[in-house]
């Protein structure tokens, strides 16, 4: 069962959400939340799809954070003046929001169990990790892809960023271009610590899985690691998963063209999106590993 919703956060930016139950309600659900990466958005790819397997016995949220820019997802078309204001700390606020909303309309109902699960690919891992330093209810993490390190740039390309007040980028698949502020940058630099994100995966005392692709290079399996170790060396072994996936990318060898858009989307596109994304055997094993970790803690 999908429902689209959207919630104002206190910029009064939407923060525009789909919300998927099991279609025969016959227990209590733990609410599994996904946060999508930088430069991307809720509909991206493989998220939908991983929502929609994982709905048959949870509740799942996929969500579009404020700032994320996007305001065509048929077409992937960005409002660079929303996405260049975007912060890490606007966007842990986003998920906070979300969350008490979730469980203050969750909770009156039948169907909620009251655990709360967090899913981050990328940048979404981060956020996901560092919200858990002030939000002591959350139940278990799953980081696909993240980065281990906040700070992504060098101190040269700071520099020539702080004094031309922004930086360049080009958004696919139309090599779009946008600007991000410094403030982004000046964000990570006044209210995160260098190592935040290992400092956090190290506090939080649940069960975490970490998955990476072998032939990452967006994020390099490197980043993956170091989270795993830090934990492992934190005595947290027992309760921490590492899951390396043979020949798999940084988006689990799921192309943008599979993305799809919940208002315009055509039936021919999306009976081959649903090929694509069913025939692609690092997806699948993704989700069965993530439906083992779900009820047991563990991997296959």
């Amino acid at each position: 069962m999908l429902n689209n919703l959207n919630l104002k956060n206190q910029l009064n930016l939407d923060i525009n959400f789909d919300l998927r139950s099991p279609n025969t309600i016959d227990g209590k659900y733990p609410l599994v939340i996904f946060s999508h990466g930088f430069k991307s958005y809720r509909n991206w790819g493989f998220i939908p799809f991983l929502c929609e397997k994982l709905s048959k016995n949870y509740i799942t949220v996929n969500f579009d954070f404020s700032l994320n820019g996007v305001i065509d997802q048929e077409k992937v078309v960005f409002d660079s003046d929303i996405f260049r204001k975007n912060t890490v700390t606007q966007q842990i606020s986003d998920l906070n929001l979300l969350i008490d909303y979730l469980v203050e309309i969750l909770t009156p109902t039948t169907y909620f169990n009251g655990e709360i699960i967090l899913i981050g690919h990328s940048l979404g891992g981060a956020t996901s990790t560092i919200l858990t330093k002030t939000r002591k209810d959350i139940n278990k993490i799953i980081l696909l892809a993240s980065i281990s390190q906040i700070n992504r740039n060098t101190d040269r390309q700071k520099d020539l960023w702080r004094q031309t007040g922004y930086m360049e980028l080009t958004a696919q698949p139309n090599n779009q271009k946008l600007y991000l502020d410094y403030t982004y940058q000046n964000d990570k630099d006044i209210n995160f610590t260098k190592n935040e994100i290992i400092e956090n995966v190290i506090s939080f005392q649940n069960p975490m899985l970490i998955v990476h692709g072998n032939q990452d290079f967006t994020v390099k399996l490197n980043e993956a690691e170091d989270i795993y170790n830090s934990r492992i060396n934190a005595g947290l072994k027992d309760i921490t998963k590492l899951l390396i996936l043979e020949k798999c990318n940084h988006t689990f060898n799921v192309k943008l063209k599979d993305s799809y858009s919940v208002e315009n989307s055509d039936n021919n596109h999306e009976n081959n999106r649903e090929k694509h994304l069913e025939n692609n055997l690092i997806l699948k094993e993704l989700i069965e590993n993530l439906e083992v970790f779900l009820q047991t803690n563990e991997i296959k």
